[in-house]
């Protein structure tokens, strides 16, 4: 029990330095080797903020170890996480689901889903709706700039 408190208080004091370089850089894309201990400056011996946000976009793609929580997508969307590079190849579009790849690729299917009611929660929309905003979603497709 005492351990899923300190995982708890471990994560959210890594969200609030994450919500801190937000606030300073207006978005999430820390470089997977940036540490910091105030959230906006490089320091060498600080937490490895790039670190734990290039896990967090793992876990909401179902890769990893770490599952990642329906609040913690909810409180990471809130302080602006983009979960998908706004640059994707046709890859990603394009992917085989193979047998090893089922479970990583449903975990990422519901947390699209859970990411995608996030945004239309407050909206007064019918099943239809919904449904093919969420096949829309999930059939985005990116021009490489």
């Amino acid at each position: 029990r005492f351990e899923n408190i300190d995982a708890m208080k471990l994560w959210m004091d890594k969200y609030n330095l994450a919500k801190i370089y937000y606030e300073h850089y207006s978005n999430l894309e820390i470089p997977q080797t940036f540490k910091t201990v105030n959230g906006y400056e490089y320091d060498e011996n600080g937490i490895a903020l790039g670190t734990w946000v290039t896990t967090q976009r793992k876990a909401y793609k179902g890769k990893g170890s770490y599952k990642i929580t329906e609040n913690q997508i909810h409180l990471l969307e809130e302080i602006g996480m983009k979960w998908f590079s706004e640059i994707v190849d046709s890859n990603l579009q394009q992917e085989l689901i193979t047998d090893e790849k089922t479970k990583s690729k449903k975990e990422e299917i519901m947390n699209r889903f859970t990411s995608y009611l996030n945004h239309v929660d407050n909206q007064k929309l019918d099943k239809e709706t919904i449904n093919q905003g969420f096949i829309d979603e999930l059939n985005r497709t990116y021009i490489k700039k």
